[in-house]
């Protein structure tokens, strides 16, 4: 009886958030080019591009629903699911965020596009102040919950006392629907009253057709953080951090440090209560700043 419950309820969410895309005029696609399969989202208007760049919890089409509103009346929204997320992959297998990059890179190209406004959650942001260091294809980005050159050594000590596990491929690459359930709580910043027998669809869907290409991106992420903690991002344009007072994976002090290092060029914007994605759980909040800067 739980079972049937709880994959009457994932089709119900998926009618819920389809039902953005198909309201605002976004077109699921599917192209190849070289040795990758790229799955996403285009709402295909003649208005400027704006980039939307998902986190490693989630696919894309999961973590901007709340926003395709607001960005599509003014802006052509596209929507990519990164690397091994969703339909997307690569068939000779690369899992760096380097290779991230120039998959991002290459998709654009074979879009025919070269300016962009780009916003990236988490790991997201990372890719995406990577792309805007390394090419002059961004005019303005936003991040939310990027650790980029903050991520320390006892982050992963910290992380796993808060949400009891013993290795950090529990919480971001979960392997059951109570593992699932945390990653919930940091979304959130705070627990979440979801029965964990209600997520087993979604993890299924999210993480079981492809947990060893995420548990290869997210070792490569961890063997990269020492070289990003000497990098310095020397951009001139706008940068806009916008983050969740309650996130426990990426603190708001980490904002405060790569905005004093990113200089006069930077803002800062704190979202009350908000968790690792705030957009998701104060989306009014983070759609009002959102809009402020646009």
């Amino acid at each position: 009886m739980k079972n049937t419950f709880a994959k009457v309820a994932y089709y119900g969410v998926e009618v819920y958030v389809n039902k953005f895309y198909k309201d605002n005029g976004m077109h699921r696609r599917i192209v190849e080019f070289g040795d990758n399969v790229i799955e996403y989202w285009d709402t295909e208007t003649e208005l400027p591009p704006f980039l939307l760049v998902h986190g490693f919890g989630a696919e894309a089409k999961y973590q901007w629903y709340l926003q395709i509103a607001l960005l599509s009346k003014r802006f052509r929204v596209i929507m990519p699911n990164l690397l091994y997320f969703g339909n997307t992959k690569n068939r000779s297998g690369k899992f760096t965020v380097q290779d991230q990059v120039e998959m991002l890179v290459d998709f654009l190209n074979h879009l025919n596009i070269s300016d962009i406004k780009l916003l990236g959650a988490s790991y997201g942001g990372l890719i995406g102040i990577e792309l805007a260091s390394q090419k002059d294809i961004v005019n303005e980005l936003f991040l939310m919950g990027a650790p980029v050159k903050y991520m320390y050594k006892d982050d992963i000590d910290r992380v796993s006392k808060i949400f009891e596990i013993e290795e950090l491929h529990e919480l971001f690459i979960p392997s059951n629907p109570a593992q699932l359930k945390k990653l919930i709580h940091a979304s959130n910043g705070k627990p979440s009253w979801i029965p964990s027998f209600f997520l087993k669809p979604f993890q299924e869907h999210f993480y079981e057709g492809s947990r060893e290409e995420k548990e290869q991106l997210l070792k490569h992420l961890i063997a990269v953080r020492d070289e990003l903690k000497e990098k310095e991002y020397q951009i001139s344009l706008p940068i806009h951090l916008i983050w969740g007072t309650n996130d426990p994976i990426v603190p708001l002090d980490r904002a405060e440090k790569l905005k004093e290092h990113i200089g006069d060029t930077c803002t800062i914007d704190a979202i009350k209560n908000g968790g690792h994605m705030a957009n998701l759980v104060k989306p009014k909040s983070f759609n009002r700043i959102l809009k402020r800067y646009l």
